[in-house]
């Protein structure tokens, strides 16, 4: 993920601060070569009450380094990062597919969603059970968290 990616991950609540404080410390291990605006970032303590603004300030620096390609590209890596979490985490959650939804929504209906969205009309046959058919649900979720790790990996 890019500056850009997690900025917008932080204004739209779908991460902390914390995520950016840790990436900017990250990027300073792997890097010898890096900006103020990263070293500020890995500085701030998160309990900061104006650590929020602060690190947003920084961001804003860092992002103008961001191509306008890859901040294109930043909704749909977000929604992939999002439900390649909530699938690997799905037992935590009582209706992981209740959040799909919820992620569906807010996202504003990508077509790439719909094989795994409940509500949506199924282009499959309905099969067997509910059961058998919420599994094939899981399954849409799983091809398509594949396909599209292929694009960021």
């Amino acid at each position: 993920m890019n500056w850009y990616d997690i900025l917008f991950a932080i204004q739209n609540d779908y991460l902390s601060i914390e995520a950016a404080i840790e990436h900017a410390i990250k990027e300073i291990e792997k890097n010898v070569d890096y900006s103020d605006a990263v070293y500020n970032i890995a500085s701030i303590s998160p309990n900061d009450v104006y650590a929020k603004d602060d690190v947003v300030k920084y961001m804003f620096q860092l992002i103008e380094m961001v191509s306008d390609d890859d901040k294109c590209k930043t909704n749909d890596k977000i929604l992939f990062v999002l439900l390649k979490w909530v699938f690997k985490f799905k037992e935590k959650y009582v209706d992981p597919l209740r959040v799909v939804e919820i992620i569906y929504d807010d996202f504003n209906y990508p077509i790439s969603m719909k094989y795994f969205v409940r509500y949506e009309p199924s282009p499959y046959t309905i099969i067997g059970s509910l059961e058998e058919n919420i599994k094939r649900l899981y399954s849409n979720w799983q091809d398509y968290l594949r396909s599209e790790e292929q694009k960021y990996t």
